[in-house]
């Protein structure tokens, strides 16, 4: 079945890549719904052209649809998952199909009935720019099934038109929309690679400072996290690395920032965040960690990099601990820069914390 997925994206990314499709196509999605709603209700003029008079018998049925439209742009109101608004707009689509059936019911001459049921197909053509493949694949089709199903009490005149014609257009909307979604494809893993590329420091692959926009609140110094009280920062600096750079050149001083970067991100735990924060200094956050953890991982760091062999000329680090609090992320970096001073003040190559001076 992979051939409903698209084959570029790996299976662990599929959910982020639908929602950014969404995220992309959301207000289409959005006024898709809204207009064939709306154009449910504008048919009541047409009802009463057919029946040469005030239509007031079908009148409730073309208006229904707006309820469940209304439901729909309640829930897309307050939340923006692809999932949930997929399903629930693919629904007040199948709605409206039901409202126009329980409208034909009441006609005179449903002659029209055809070629309204072909129109809806380009509906779903719509609302699949922003819907995953295999979702698409599924809810559209209910749309034949809406015309078998409603066939068995008003019996249409040209039933088997219907959907002869309905299946090969079905198909190649299918077909459109697998290309249109590859086109996405290409969109998206650019985007993606340039948004890596702006968030990561080109030389030792750590995050750079601009990933603070991503883990910031709006406007404010207040990191987003889900819970923020049990936090802590670890300020990494290397010993004497000035000296390294005059005895053994800027590129050898380079190597050794690329090998200290790839120590620390073997060293920490898969939510933790390793950042390049200038020259020689890395700053690492870590999440859901209580002080104990929070040394035991500096001190694990700290290890791994005086004691590798694959680092050359030998280095040490200095490493400042402290706790965030909550308000301000630039308290925990202050911290944190204390305690690392004091380790360098005070002998280099260990782990302190700010707790503990």
């Amino acid at each position: 079945m992979s051939i409903f997925f698209p084959a570029a994206i790996e299976k662990n990314e599929r959910k982020q890549f639908f929602q950014a499709k969404f995220d992309y196509y959301e207000d289409v999605f959005r006024w898709v719904v809204i207009l064939i709603c709306l154009a449910e209700v504008s048919y009541f003029v047409t009802d009463c052209q057919i029946f040469g008079r005030m239509a007031w018998e079908v009148l409730f049925p073309r208006c229904f649809v707006l309820l469940p439209m209304g439901l729909y742009l309640l829930y897309n109101h307050f939340r923006h998952d692809y999932l949930g608004n997929t399903i629930i707009g693919y629904l007040v689509m199948h709605a409206s199909m039901w409202c126009t059936i329980w409208t034909i019911y009441y006609l005179p001459n449903r002659d029209f009935s055809r070629e309204g049921f072909i129109v809806m197909h380009f509906g779903f053509l719509s609302l699949g720019l922003a819907a995953p493949m295999y979702l698409h694949t599924i809810l559209h089709s209910i749309l034949l099934l809406d015309i078998v199903v409603s066939n068995l009490f008003i019996h249409y005149e040209h039933f088997s038109m219907m959907i002869t014609l309905g299946l090969p257009i079905y198909v190649g909307i299918l077909l459109l929309l697998k290309i249109l979604e590859n086109a996405y494809v290409d969109h998206y893993l650019s985007n993606k690679k340039l948004a890596s590329m702006s968030t990561t420091d080109q030389l030792t692959q750590a995050y750079n400072r601009h990933i603070l926009d991503d883990i910031l609140e709006s406007g404010t110094s207040k990191l987003n996290f889900k819970s923020t009280d049990s936090i802590w920062f670890l300020l990494i600096d290397v010993d004497f690395f000035k000296k390294i750079n005059d005895t053994y050149g800027h590129e050898a001083g380079d190597q050794i920032l690329i090998a200290i970067s790839s120590k620390i991100r073997e060293n920490i735990r898969e939510d933790d965040l390793c950042l390049r924060w200038g020259g020689e200094e890395f700053v690492v956050i870590l999440q859901n960690a209580a002080k104990e953890e929070a040394m035991q991982i500096g001190e694990r760091i700290r290890n791994s990099i005086s004691g590798s062999a694959s680092i050359s000329p030998k280095v040490t680090i200095s490493v400042g601990v402290s706790k965030y609090l909550g308000a301000d992320y630039h308290q925990a970096i202050n911290d944190a820069d204390k305690a690392m001073y004091y380790a360098k003040n005070h002998g280099r190559n260990q782990v302190i914390c700010v707790e503990d001076l």
